[in-house]
């Protein structure tokens, strides 16, 4: 019988979780602290990206949603006629509106076209990078976790670039400590 971390009676059990238990029945005491510390090195940055991945992909459904509501060239150009006619207007007035509007129209139109091939782009980046963040937060893939860091720092994606720089960047710094490498390799075997 020996002491046990948890209280100050010896006795024959370990007063951790069963789960705990089980989960670390083969990892000797060394293996298990480290992978704890590399745990806690990858949670933060872990947390920040899964954030990032989930409201960049409500983005997406507001994405798909716009996009089988509403057409915005349709809306632009109806807009356009009204300005175009709005009483009140001078010569020179009408003319910049009517430049103002050939300028934007040819944008929008491209925009509207791509609409639903960056909506997509969107929802594979923001899937690939909520796994590589699982992942990170697991300990059980570094190629997927260097992925979702890489993905987290380009802010074209996700929800909150602010969130996902950061994660990114704290990320990288975590994934290259000695422990949380030891760790993975430990975890993969």
């Amino acid at each position: 019988m020996a002491r046990d971390r948890f209280d100050d009676t010896a006795d024959d059990f370990d007063d951790r979780s069963p789960n705990r238990f089980e989960e670390d029945a083969g990892e000797p005491e060394g293996d298990r602290r480290a992978t704890d510390r590399a745990k806690s090195a990858v949670s933060t940055p872990a947390i920040m990206l899964i954030i990032h991945a989930i409201l960049g992909l409500l983005g997406v459904v507001y994405g798909i949603v716009t996009i089988s509501t509403s057409n915005p060239a349709e809306e632009f150009r109806k807009q356009r006629v009204v300005e175009e006619n709005r009483p009140g207007l001078d010569a020179n007035q009408k003319a910049a509106t009517k430049q103002t509007y050939d300028m934007v129209e040819p944008a929008l139109d491209a925009y509207t076209k791509a609409l639903p091939a960056l909506t997509g782009l969107g929802l594979v980046v923001n899937l690939l990078m909520l796994i590589g963040a699982i992942k990170m937060k697991n300990l059980s893939s570094p190629g997927f976790a260097k992925l979702a860091c890489v993905l987290g720092i380009i802010p074209c994606f996700g929800g909150c670039c602010i969130i996902g720089i950061v994660g990114g960047f704290m990320g990288f710094s975590a994934l290259g400590k000695p422990e949380v490498k030891s760790a993975f390799a430990i975890r993969s075997r």
